[in-house]
């Protein structure tokens, strides 16, 4: 762990797997590397000024605050995941976005009939539950409002999730409601071309055939089989893959 307290400063601190730094009220960390497995959080009164993200998490609780850019790593490959406690209160930039696996959790903005998309727009993308309204600057691309999609977050703790995928990582057309629900156990399944498969139950002898599987929170994923060019992506520590 490192632990960056009031008028404390890191810089460049690289998060592997299993690390964690904690920014509380006063402290300020500056581009910071976030591998797979790793958790960065900035507490209420903390500063985090540039990161990146390459497979691990950055949490950003009420009243934590972000400068400059939070860069997704990794192209279509990459991962991990953009967590904001208070969403309209986010003003840095966010850049990289570029597949399923990279997501932005908004956990402020109530996902229902309510929730509203505006076009992008001049960088900004802007949300709102009619309630709530985030606007978010997300650079780096040739976006455009259709590119961007949202469901409810699967992780089970609340708010709207939202992602850029490319044409063959296009979400279920089921609006992110989950393949394996929590408390079900499905085998067998095949995830072909375009496919997206949801776990937060127990998935047992899954074959990813052109298609992507997220095993979310709480999600149990036995023998799948990944076949060449496919991809497996965790939500948060507290999922389990075997």
């Amino acid at each position: 762990w490192q632990v960056v307290s009031s008028g404390g400063v890191t810089t460049a601190t690289h998060l592997q797997s299993g690390g964690y730094e904690y920014i509380s009220s006063g402290g300020t960390a500056s581009a910071a590397v976030i591998s797979a497995a790793a958790i960065e959080y900035v507490d209420s009164g903390g500063t985090l000024s540039g990161a990146t993200l390459s497979g691990g998490d950055i949490v950003v609780s009420a009243g934590g605050i972000v400068n400059g850019t939070i860069g997704f790593a990794g192209g279509a490959t990459g991962s991990g995941n953009l967590i904001l406690s208070q969403s309209v209160a986010f003003t840095a930039s966010i850049s990289g976005l570029t597949n399923a696996a990279q997501i932005v959790f908004l956990r402020d903005i109530n996902y229902g009939t309510g929730l509203t998309v505006s076009n992008y727009a001049g960088n900004v993308l802007t949300l709102g539950d009619g309630t709530h309204t985030a606007h978010l600057n997300i650079i780096g691309a040739s976006y455009t409002g259709a590119s961007f999609h949202v469901a409810s977050a699967w992780d089970g703790n609340g708010g709207t999730m939202l992602w850029d995928p490319p044409v063959e990582d296009m979400p279920p057309d089921d609006g992110g409601i989950p393949s394996v629900p929590a408390g079900d156990t499905v085998s067998g399944t095949i995830v072909g071309e375009s496919a997206s498969n949801v776990v937060l139950g127990t998935s047992l002898a899954a074959t990813l055939s052109g298609g992507l599987q997220v095993v979310s929170s709480g999600g149990v994923a036995s023998g799948t089989q990944v076949l060449s060019g496919d991809r497996k992506s965790t939500r948060l520590n507290s999922s389990h893959v075997k």
